[in-house]
C-alpha cells in the first residue's frame, strides 16, 4: 500500500459523476506508457453501521476501483479492458487495486488481486511501483487529451459523437449541468 496526496482532478470528476447518478459510474481509461494502460472507476461511499465500526471498518470519504494493464509487445489499447485472457498471445500482466481515502489530506494505494501470463510474476513488483508512480509523479495533474482512451463522456460514461462533445471529453446533458474545469479544456477568460 502507498500513500499519496489527493489528486484535486480526480475528486472532482468524482464529485461531479456522484452528483449525476451514484448508479451509473464512468470508468476512465489512460495510456500511463505506450505498453500500459490504466482504468478508473469511481464508486461511492456508504456510512458503515455502528456494528461495522466497532469491529474496525473505517469510514471512507471517497473510493476508486482501478485495473492496470501491461503488455510485454506492443501497444496496449482499450481493448485489453475487455478481451485480455490467456489466448491473446505475448506476454501481459494485470493488476486490480483500490484508491480509498480515509480523511483529507491523504489517500492510499491498496492492491488486489493480479493475473499474469504463465512464468510471469516477477514483474508483478515492477507494475506496482508504476501504478503508484502515476498517482505519485503527477500523472493525472498533468492529464492531456492523449492520455485519456476512448470517446466517453467522463461524468456519465456515455459514448460521444458529436465533435465538440469529444473534444471536451463531456456530453452535452453533462456539459449543462456541470462546473467541472477539465485541465486540458481552454475555458474563456473572464474579463
Amino acid at each position: 500500500m502507498i500513500t499519496f496526496a489527493p489528486i484535486i482532478f480526480l475528486r472532482d470528476l468524482r464529485e461531479e459523476c456522484l452528483a449525476h447518478s451514484e448508479k451509473r459510474m464512468p470508468k476512465w481509461k489512460f495510456r500511463l506508457a505506450p505498453d500500459l494502460v490504466m482504468q478508473l472507476q469511481p464508486k461511492p461511499t456508504y456510512l458503515p453501521t455502528p456494528r461495522q465500526i466497532e469491529s474496525g471498518i473505517k469510514v471512507r470519504l471517497l473510493q476508486f476501483d482501478g485495473v492496470a494493464i501491461q503488455v510485454g509487445t506492443g501497444t496496449a489499447s482499450a481493448e485489453v479492458f475487455n478481451k485480455l485472457h490467456r489466448s491473446a498471445g505475448g506476454s501481459w500482466w494485470r493488476r486490480t487495486f483500490e484508491i480509498v481515502a480515509y480523511n483529507e489530506d491523504e489517500w492510499h494505494d491498496q492492491p488486489r488481486h493480479w493475473t499474469c501470463t504463465r512464468g510471469g510474476a516477477r514483474a508483478i513488483p515492477a507494475l506496482d511501483e508504476r501504478i503508484a508512480a502515476a498517482f505519485t509523479g503527477g500523472f493525472f495533474a498533468n492529464l492531456t487529451p492523449n492520455a485519456l482512451l476512448g470517446s466517453h463522456c467522463l461524468i456519465c460514461g456515455k459514448g460521444l459523437t458529436d465533435p465538440a462533445s469529444m473534444a471536451r471529453r463531456i456530453g452535452p446533458e453533462c456539459a449543462g449541468t456541470s462546473s467541472l474545469v477539465v485541465p486540458f479544456i481552454l475555458t474563456p477568460k473572464v474579463a
